[in-house]
Parts: structure tokens; sequence; C-alpha cells
């Protein structure tokens, strides 16, 4: 009996394939990869390798309230004509979800990547349970992280290369010690679904 057969054999375990979003000229491009138990993404210039990548800050499996919203299923469609990612994952007591697609910006040269994220909690949070500037003792925290990476030893803080803006009620935040940027939701304490959107854009593009 061979090992494909035999329940005492060695089995192999596959791993979820990466999806990938890369503009048709320049701009910014996303890349989903598996990292542990989920998926973590890089954002990168579609049309210069060399330009530093922008890569998420993920948590672990311990992690209650991760650094970015955790991703375990993907799947790349087509809504209303533009090419999508879909994500969903669980991480702690909260479900997420993710769409990324290509959306219009104020320059024609270069499109923005528009990521929606949503958190479904299993109870409304209070005020005090959520981390921030006048409650940093919490550990409640929902969002999204990153940090530009070289290809070296070496890790920048602020993404140098990619511009982030945020959309309706999200909040920035670029003097987080933990991250080199971080976006969130202006409100969560109080509610059972919790939403954040924003946009990202090559720098080089605003100039």
């Amino acid at each position: 009996m061979n090992s494909q057969t035999d329940p005492t054999g060695p089995t192999t375990t596959s791993v979820p394939v990466p999806h990938r979003l890369s503009p048709e000229g320049a701009g910014p491009a996303v890349e989903f990869t598996w990292q542990g138990d989920r998926y973590a993404h890089v954002l990168r210039d579609s049309n210069d390798a060399s330009t530093p990548c922008c890569a998420s800050l993920e948590g672990g499996a311990d992690d209650d309230w991760p650094s970015s919203a955790a991703i375990q299923q993907l799947s790349t469609e087509v809504i209303d004509g533009k090419t999508t990612i879909l994500g969903v994952g669980c991480c702690g007591t909260s479900h997420f979800s993710v769409s990324v697609q290509y959306d219009a910006s104020e320059d024609a040269s270069s499109p923005s990547l528009r990521f929606d994220w949503a958190a479904r909690l299993s109870k409304p949070l209070a005020t005090g349970e959520v981390k921030g500037a006048e409650n940093d003792d919490a550990n409640a925290w929902l969002g999204s992280s990153y940090r530009e990476e070289t290809g070296s030893d070496s890790v920048n803080d602020t993404p140098a290369n990619f511009r982030f803006d945020a959309i309706g009620e999200a909040l920035i935040n670029t003097d987080s010690s933990n991250a080199g940027i971080q976006i969130q939701p202006r409100q969560m304490a109080e509610v059972r679904t919790v939403q954040w959107s924003y946009r990202v854009q090559l720098r080089s593009a605003k100039a």
C-alpha cells in the first residue's frame, strides 16, 4: 500500500493559492499569499520591482485582536465589470471580510486600489474595551496595519512610496509604535458590525 492510500504514511498539506491584482499600466499591485494560518498581502509598484514594497502586518493564532483582520479564504471574481478579490476569515470571536478592487482616482494616469473591510463581533464592545489614545491599556483593536520592507535587514516605518487615503469615517495613524501606518474605523464601540475603507495609490502619481 503506497503513501497515497496508507493512512499511516506521510501526508502533504496543500497551501492556499495566491491571489493578485495588477493594473494594465503603472499603479499599485497587490498580492495575497498564505502565511501561517492566514493570508497576508504586499503592495508593489507594478512597473518598478526595485521600489520597496509595503507589507501588511498580521497577527498570530493566539491574538484575539490582530494587527490586521485575519483572512483565511479568498476568491477572485468579476463584479460589475471589475476584477475583485473577496475574502473571509475569523480570529478570536470576530469574523472578517474584505473586498479589493481597482478604483478611479483623481490622477487618471494611475489607478488606486480600494480596500473595504468589515468585522462582525460576537457582541458590541463597551467604550472602555476599545484601545485608543485615551485608553491605551485596553485590548480591543480593529483595523489594518502596514510597514515598508526594503528587501534587506532594515525595515522602515512609514511606507514612503504609497499614498493611503481614508474613505468615509476611517482614520489613518502614522504614529504607531509597531507599524508604519494603521487604518482603523472611527466607531468601534456599541456596534456589532465595524467597517473601514481606504484607497492606496503610488505616491509618485500624486507628485
